[in-house]
């Protein structure tokens, strides 16, 4: 869910209601936001520009390790393979997601649910308490 604009009142209502209780915690993840501090990712000695680029090196790393798999839905492998990087000075970021939506003529938005569904649940893991509810900003 988008943490900005309409969805932010679903995420406060989400924080009231949830948040810290018997369901978990609401995690709030920015895109444009430092990433969190996880162990290195399929053993690459790079820092991720952001939050946004490391849920998709996540997600990279968890279809190479057969994590996730029998990914069949056409439109996410499109918008999965239109994804580029670049890399400068040991800092690893994805292409803006304008540039992606030029490619596709459409948002990505099924490889942004699982890039950071999947970033939810490596988070969880790492920090011991599950997997949290997922709310997502999307820094313009």
């Amino acid at each position: 869910m988008d943490g900005i604009g309409v969805g932010a009142g679903v995420v406060d209502i989400l924080n009231s209601e949830f948040g810290g209780g018997k369901w978990g915690s609401v995690l709030d993840i920015i895109g444009g936001a430092t990433p969190y501090d996880l162990p290195h990712f399929g053993g690459e000695f790079l820092k991720a520009k952001n939050v946004r680029t490391q849920a998709y090196l996540l997600l990279k790393t968890a279809i190479q390790n057969k994590q996730i798999g029998g990914i069949v839905d056409n439109e996410l492998i499109e918008e999965l393979t239109a994804i580029r990087y670049k890399i400068e000075d040991k800092v690893i970021s994805i292409m803006p997601k304008d540039a992606i939506k030029t490619i596709l003529g459409r948002s990505p938005d099924k490889a942004d649910a699982l890039a950071y569904a999947n970033l939810v649940a490596t988070v969880g893991l790492v920090m011991g308490g599950g997997v949290p509810f997922l709310a997502i900003k999307n820094k313009k």
